[in-house]
């Protein structure tokens, strides 16, 4: 089952996605790494993860690290938002 997007992120089909949000969302995601290191389970909207999903846990955090990134590097050159399209 893939990664589901974090509840809370705004529609990506009609809006622009902020350096905020980027980081907003990859609190979380380090948030819930921690927790899985420790062996506990977390709870992200609906889903629950656990240690076996480690793996899908760090394809987020780098997918998050990425878009702020970008995000960041659009920033300095005048553009402040991008839209992500359903489908990452």
């Amino acid at each position: 089952m893939a990664c589901p997007i974090p509840s809370g992120l705004p529609d990506i089909a009609d809006s622009g996605l902020t350096v905020a949000h980027c980081r907003a969302h990859l609190k979380t995601w380090l948030a819930c790494l921690a927790s899985l290191a420790e062996n506990q389970s977390y709870r992200i909207g609906d889903f629950e993860y656990r240690r076996a999903d480690l793996g899908q846990v760090r394809e987020m955090i780098k997918f998050w690290q990425n878009q702020e990134r970008e995000l960041s590097a659009a920033g300095t050159r005048g553009t402040r938002t991008k839209v992500l399209r359903h489908g990452w």
